[in-house]
């Protein structure tokens, strides 16, 4: 099921519902299992074997929710993708703020903050003689274009080019 909020047209405003089988294993404690309906943003819905954070009763299993907040995804992304979101969410805000609109001094505070070297506007973000990222996974490719578009870093355009180049290699 979709739950639009706000404008249709805006894909960061939809949600999905999944019944979802979540395997909590606090610090500390016992592991305990929980099958429930959660929403989830419609580009980042998890796979098996992901990795959510969540907040519970611990009197109750049953009453659970995701944690959403900023900084629970941030450090479950962090630990599953390897790079330092927090620092790069930073990266994004300052570069805004000291840069508005200005989207090559965007891509260039990226490139440096992943560790990139220089590419042109709108070519991919690879160092130059990097193999192709043929074989490179889309879902996570997706998922992390996703999140540069919530967060504003890349524009609606933007986004729709890269997703279609991520779907046409993939």
């Amino acid at each position: 099921m979709a739950i639009t909020n706000g404008s249709e047209g805006i894909v960061a405003n939809t949600e999905v519902a999944h019944k979802t089988r979540l395997r909590v294993e606090p610090e500390g404690e016992p592991a305990f299992e929980v099958h429930q309906r959660f929403r989830y943003p419609q580009l980042a819905v998890p796979g098996v074997g992901s990795h959510v954070s969540v907040r519970y009763d611990p009197d109750d299993h049953d009453n659970i929710m995701i944690d959403n907040s900023e900084s629970a995804v941030l450090a479950t992304m962090s630990t599953k993708t390897g790079l330092d979101l927090g620092g790069l969410m930073s990266t994004i805000r300052d570069t805004k703020a000291d840069h508005p609109g200005d989207r090559q001094a965007m891509q260039h505070a990226l490139l440096a903050s992943l560790g990139q070297g220089t590419a042109g506007f709108g070519s991919p973000l690879t160092t130059p003689g990097a193999a192709p990222s043929g074989g490179a996974d889309p879902i996570g490719q997706l998922e992390r274009l996703a999140e540069l578009h919530a967060s504003g870093g890349l524009t609606d355009a933007e986004f729709s080019a890269a997703k279609a180049r991520i779907l046409a290699d993939g």
